[in-house]
C-alpha cells in the first residue's frame, strides 16, 4: 500500500471520485518526496519493502564502487589533465550520489501516521497553491504543520 492512496488524496482534497488521477498523482509523489527529503530517509510502505531494500544495499554499493573504479581507470588514460580531472569529478559525483541514496535507504523508515498526515498536509498545500506566486494574500507557516509532524523521525545531517 502506498504512503497515500489516490482515494485518500481525493478524499483529503474533497475531489469527486472521478477526478482525473493524472492531475492528482504528481502532487502525491511530490508530497511524499518532500517528506522523504525533509526526513533525510527513504520512506517505505511496509517492513517487507524496507527489508528488501536493505538486502539490495550491498550489491548496489558494490556496483557503484566497481563503476567508480572503471571510470577512474579510464580517466587515468586521458592525456589532458583537465579532461582527466573532469572525468574523475564525474565518477566521484556518481559514487557520492549512490552513497547518499543508499544512506537514505539504510536509515529508511516504514510509514507511520505522522508521515501520512504530513504528506496529506503537503498535498493539500501543493494542490491548492499551484503557482509559484500568490498575489493579494499574506502567507504564513501553520504551527504544528507538516514539518512538526516529521521532526521526531527526522535524521539530522551534520556537515
Amino acid at each position: 500500500m502506498p504512503v497515500v492512496t489516490l482515494d485518500q488524496a481525493r478524499a483529503h482534497l474533497r475531489l469527486e471520485a472521478d477526478y482525473p488521477a493524472d492531475q492528482v498523482e504528481p502532487y502525491i509523489a511530490g508530497a511524499v518526496d518532500a517528506a522523504a527529503q525533509y526526513l533525510n530517509r527513504a520512506i517505505f510502505d511496509d517492513w517487507s519493502s524496507l527489508d528488501a531494500a536493505l538486502a539490495a544495499l550491498p550489491a548496489a554499493r558494490g556496483t557503484a564502487r566497481s563503476a567508480y573504479k572503471t571510470a577512474a581507470d579510464a580517466a587515468a588514460l586521458l592525456e589532458d589533465p583537465a579532461d582527466r580531472a573532469d572525468a574523475l569529478s564525474v565518477a566521484q559525483a556518481r559514487l557520492d550520489f549512490v552513497t547518499a541514496e543508499t544512506g537514505r535507504v539504510l536509515n529508511g523508515i516504514v510509514v507511520n501516521p505522522s508521515i501520512v498526515t504530513a504528506v496529506l498536509l503537503t498535498l493539500g498545500h501543493l494542490f491548492s497553491n499551484r503557482e509559484d506566486v500568490v498575489v493579494g494574500v499574506t502567507a504564513t507557516d501553520v504551527p504544528n504543520g507538516a514539518r512538526s509532524l516529521l521532526r521526531g523521525d527526522r535524521r539530522v545531517m551534520m556537515p
